[in-house]
């Protein structure tokens, strides 16, 4: 995996776990000295990627079984 970006589902019902999970990730890239997360993050999973500092920085719309869905394209810088 490149250290420039770190994917991870973040699809997990325990938020206290998901939120243990993205800190390790975040701790990860620093220590990669990564310039960035990003992450491909649905209508629901976007407002804890915003309380988490990330930025959208485009919308999608991919389609499953003919149906098309909304998700962003999203990016944390670590500080």
């Amino acid at each position: 995996m490149p250290p420039e970006i770190l994917l991870r589902p973040y699809a997990r019902a325990d938020a206290a776990a998901t939120r243990r999970v993205f800190l390790e990730d975040e701790r990860l890239a620093r220590e990669a000295e990564a310039a960035e997360l990003t992450s491909d993050v649905s209508i629901i999973a976007r407002p804890f990627f915003e309380r988490a500092g990330f930025a959208v920085v485009g919308e999608q719309h991919p389609a499953l079984a003919g149906v098309a869905l909304m998700s962003f394209r999203m990016r944390l810088r670590p500080a």
